[in-house]
């Protein structure tokens, strides 16, 4: 499990932040440190991130996704939904599927070098021409109508399933069913709804608790001082209290207060 969690934040370039809390870190290395804690679950289809760079300045954000490009380089398969990327940022990306409101397909396939496969296939079903120094992801929202005041009078959901990209997708589809369907059926394992026991959760979350505490004594000394100071004064107020009805209501009082 150590070597595990090291291994991660030695990829996620977290090494020296291994023993700091991850409120103290700054935005950028909370978000590495989500990705980290996503690799060590060791998912076995792939990883999925939702807006890895939102709330990251420019830098910040390409530091993430050439993060991501490595791990993908290296095999492991990431999902992502991204908002807003700049012309860099949309490169790293290898495909990309593209909605339109109501969860209808525009485009899903190979983006190119420099976005080139996907500006081609708009062009080539009639839109306008995307400018050189033009950013492919404002491009294409622009196309198919989805900014703030942008229109579009053509339906492009209708042309995706027309256009000879979604045929070839669709083979691609039939191709890994009838793949799957030909493997031997995968031996059901037993699994159990916990990765660890009862008593080994409540160990390493009292341990979890106790390391929280110690690493904030202001928040301890304040609590003894709360404490002691509190008792002495209520304890002083109903020193001696008579065991009258108002004097056995104050006792009940003061129980309720300790409770």
């Amino acid at each position: 499990m150590s070597h595990s969690a090291e291994k991660c934040l030695k990829m996620c370039g977290l090494e020296a932040y291994g023993d700091a809390i991850v409120g103290s870190l700054g935005v950028e290395h909370q978000k590495r440190t989500t990705i980290a804690a996503e690799l060590a679950a060791k998912p076995k289809l792939l990883l999925f991130l939702d807006e890895p760079t939102s709330g990251l300045d420019s830098q910040s954000a390409w530091s993430i996704m050439a993060f991501l490009r490595t791990l993908a380089d290296n095999g492991q398969a990431i999902l992502c939904t991204i908002h807003q990327p700049s012309s860099e940022l949309f490169q790293v990306f290898d495909r990309m599927l593209l909605l339109r409101k109501g969860g209808q397909t525009v485009y899903f396939g190979d983006l190119g070098t420099n976005a080139t496969s996907m500006i081609n296939y708009f062009e080539r079903n009639g839109s306008r021409a995307c400018q050189p120094d033009e950013n492919p992801a404002e491009f294409m929202l622009d196309v198919i109508g989805a900014g703030a005041t942008a229109t579009s009078s053509q339906d492009w959901h209708n042309i995706w399933l027309k256009s000879d990209e979604a045929k070839r997708l669709q083979v691609e589809v039939d191709d890994i069913h009838t793949e799957g369907r030909n493997r031997p059926p995968v031996a059901a394992t037993l699994k159990h709804e916990f990765a660890t026991s009862w008593f080994q959760q409540v160990n390493l979350l009292l341990q979890r608790n106790f390391e929280a505490y110690w690493r904030d004594p202001t928040y301890l000394m304040a609590k003894l001082v709360l404490n002691i100071i509190g008792g002495l004064f209520i304890g002083f107020t109903f020193w001696r209290s008579k065991n009258t009805q108002q004097g056995t209501q104050n006792k009940l009082f003061v129980c309720t207060i300790f409770r």
